[in-house]
């Protein structure tokens, strides 16, 4: 199934989203190919365009695109059941909240998006991201963590191709 990259474009224009910096992931001319890395040196910096993520996508450069995040753009990423059960305890709203969200497929793994408010943007503006195991009586699973991602991270985006499960969704 070839990813229809339009919807996607129009789905982030809608969301205010065109405007904010992506960067290729997935470099397939590399013996050290990751289809969650983003590749470009530099690519915290120098931030790309949709047009040219997919441009790079079309012509089986890279394999999907990420999201760099920043710039007021926090994701928290999901990742595995205990994430969930740290977020309750923690902050339950994170769980019910409705805003853009995505997943890899695999069983309770979810991402969501959140745009921080400008009069707060000073607080985050040394924050890169963080990454909770566990969280009062609930004890860490290996492989399982909240990760709260802002500046010179990234998050991939649907429908970029996943290691596992073919593609986010």
């Amino acid at each position: 199934m070839v990813p229809n990259f339009a919807e996607f474009r129009l789905i982030f224009s809608r969301l205010g989203l065109d405007i904010v910096s992506f960067t290729p992931v997935g470099y397939t001319k590399s013996e050290k190919y990751n289809a969650k890395h983003a590749y470009e040196k530099q690519w915290t910096t120098k931030h790309k365009t949709l047009d040219y993520c997919f441009d790079r996508i079309k012509k089986g450069i890279a394999t999907g695109y990420g999201l760099v995040t920043g710039n007021g753009l926090l994701a928290i990423d999901f990742d595995g059941e205990n994430s969930f059960k740290i977020a309750t305890a923690a902050a339950n709203w994170l769980i019910d909240i409705e805003t853009l969200s995505w997943s890899s497929g695999k069983s309770h793994r979810q991402q969501k998006l959140f745009k921080i408010p400008d009069h707060r943007l000073k607080d985050f503006e040394n924050f890169k991201n963080k990454k909770i195991y566990s969280y009062g009586e609930i004890e860490q699973i290996k492989g399982e963590q909240l990760e709260l991602r802002y500046n010179g991270s990234q998050s991939v985006l649907p429908p970029s191709k996943h290691p596992e499960t073919d593609c986010y969704q």
